[in-house]
């Protein structure tokens, strides 16, 4: 198997965070996708997946728990990351409600469907592919004309920084905003609440942790970002992850 990122271009540089491209060339092979936070569109260039129908394209709404795969052999994807509030389509479209789920591109944009599919295939280059895929991305986001993205990076980077503990209501008087106003932004922006992204974020530190460091304890690393002890950490890990810390090791 092979899974390579690419950056995109300097003009969605401020949404996307990386276009990924997925191949499978050997025996059909079991994987436990972990959540990270962001949304994907993805375009299935093989055979039906659990999430896809064969040759088409699918949005990927931000997960807040594991996912079980099965990727087939000579199976091949291709994916767009969008950075947290960089998804800026038309009409405010309600990424919570998709979730730890994925939707149908034509559910979200009639364009990204089979014949889409076929395109991309048709084209050899990689770069080729991404270009293709851009001019279509800006035929239908919208502008961002309020700056949204650079609030929401902020709130993000500030909750990333603050991993063991955040106050909703500090950030709000730092945005100069009620609790209530920031938290359904960013929910509406990020398809997550601030508290979900905040799990996603300090289990993503506690697995490089864990993955990096094997000199620290497990306890260590609990303490260290606010666990109150061993069980704590290892219940919150289970949930979101699908397995205990110490079969991460």
């Amino acid at each position: 198997m092979s899974f390579r990122e690419i950056s995109p271009s300097s003009e969605f540089s401020s949404y996307v965070d990386a276009y990924w491209i997925f191949e499978n060339k050997e025996q059909n092979k079991h994987s436990r996708i972990l959540p990270d936070g962001f949304v994907d569109i993805i375009f299935n260039f093989g055979e039906k997946t659990e999430t896809l129908p064969a040759w088409n394209v699918g949005l990927s709404g931000a997960m807040t728990r594991f996912r079980e795969v099965q990727s087939l052999n000579n199976s091949s994807l291709m994916g767009v990351r969008f950075k947290p509030g960089g998804f800026l389509w038309p009409n405010n479209f309600p990424l919570a409600s998709i979730k730890n789920t994925t939707i149908l591109g034509t559910e979200f944009y009639p364009n990204f469907n089979s014949v889409f599919v076929e395109q991309l295939l048709e084209i050899k280059s990689i770069p080729g592919k991404i270009s293709l895929i851009e001019r279509e991305l800006h035929k239908i986001m919208i502008k961002d004309t309020n700056n949204s993205i650079y609030t929401i990076s902020s709130v993000c980077s500030s909750i990333s920084s603050s991993i063991q503990f955040f106050s909703l209501s500090k950030l709000a008087s730092i945005y100069n905003t009620s609790p209530r106003q920031l938290e359904r932004k960013f929910k509406t922006k990020v398809g997550v609440t601030m508290k979900e992204y905040h799990s996603i974020e300090r289990f993503k530190k506690v697995v490089d942790q864990i993955k990096n460091h094997p000199e620290k304890s497990l306890l260590d690393i609990a303490y260290h970002f606010g666990y109150t002890d061993h069980s704590h950490l290892t219940n919150d890990f289970k949930k979101i992850a699908g397995i205990t810390p110490s079969q991460l090791r």
